[in-house]
């Protein structure tokens, strides 16, 4: 389960950083609302459970290493928005420019859903 959990972070950051047409938002914009990039910096903000809190310290600089690794000279920072179930999805229902929402309630994943995120 731990595998699966990294594995779908991992693909879930490199869909944030790519820079292809994002088809979940109407006007085609090429990034989420709060990611910074210039091409050769990128911020990303990722709201999670704070039960989450010590797996992303970690695992985050994982990432960091194997995109710039697959990207030489970018650099990548990650920030963390660490809330309760439901309160975090609440948040990004009501505006949190979050780049990856990593959840795993299904009634905060319904509520993103239901608010076309």
């Amino acid at each position: 389960m731990k595998t699966y959990a990294q594995a779908l972070y991992t693909a879930a950051l490199l869909t944030a950083c790519s820079p292809a047409a994002d088809s979940n938002h109407p006007s085609g914009q090429n990034a989420p609302a709060n990611t910074e990039s210039d091409g050769k910096n990128i911020t990303l903000l990722n709201a999670s459970y704070d039960v989450t809190r010590y797996f992303y310290k970690e695992y985050n600089h994982l990432f960091i290493k194997a995109y710039q690794s697959e990207h030489p000279g970018t650099s990548v920072s990650i920030q963390q928005s660490h809330g309760g179930f439901s309160k975090q999805a609440l948040s990004v229902a009501n505006g949190l420019q979050a780049d990856v929402v990593t959840m795993n309630q299904s009634s905060d994943i319904d509520l993103l859903e239901k608010k076309d995120w």
